[in-house]
């Protein structure tokens, strides 16, 4: 699957959360659930194809993240507390 294609997917199938800068900390953070499988999935070929192109990557997990604002049924976007 091409990046374009993975992009795409995600438009069409990922709610745009409702960023709004004037209210959003500078630190804000997406993390997938655990159950979004398909979501974590297609995310897991993006890596893929950046690795492939040497692009490092990193993978992040918070077992305490800070204020929400905002989630849905596949991540949660948080002011997380510590520099990443």
């Amino acid at each position: 699957m091409s990046a374009r294609e993975s992009y795409a997917w995600f438009n069409e199938n990922l709610p745009v959360p409702p960023f709004d800068a004037s209210r959003w900390p500078r630190d804000v953070v997406a993390w997938f659930k655990d159950d979004a499988g398909e979501s974590v999935r297609r995310m897991w070929e993006i890596v893929s194809l950046l690795r492939d192109h040497d692009i490092p990557v990193r993978l992040l997990k918070s077992a305490s993240p800070r204020r929400v604002m905002y989630e849905d049924p596949f991540r949660v976007v948080v002011a997380e507390r510590n520099r990443l």
